[in-house]
């Protein structure tokens, strides 16, 4: 997920690569595995693989975003897929899918 405002990747923070594809059948799992990441640490989620997401992937944005929240830890997301942006525009959550700087 993303800090509020957007910031700069952190330096300490784990970096949390996702595979190539982020769709309905992935997400769940995604999900389940990067949880006890973001709820341990500060991470940046890093879509610079990802070449296939459906809304499925907002759906992992804002599951690990409130783990990271609960947690106390920050969840910046970066290299976000053109399309997942125009998808979260369309559902009028941009602003919490917004990457770093």
């Amino acid at each position: 997920m993303r800090s509020w405002p957007p910031r700069a990747v952190p330096d300490m923070s784990e970096r949390l690569a996702l595979p190539t594809r982020v769709t309905l059948a992935d997400s769940a799992a995604l999900l389940r595995t990067l949880t006890p990441a973001v709820a341990r640490d500060d991470c940046v989620l890093d879509w610079s693989a990802v070449e296939s997401a459906d809304s499925s992937a907002l759906a992992l944005v804002f599951g690990l975003q409130r783990a990271a929240t609960a947690a106390g830890r920050q969840l910046t997301l970066t290299a976000l897929p053109n399309g997942l942006a125009t998808l979260a525009q369309l559902y009028g959550v941009e602003h919490f899918v917004s990457q770093a700087d």
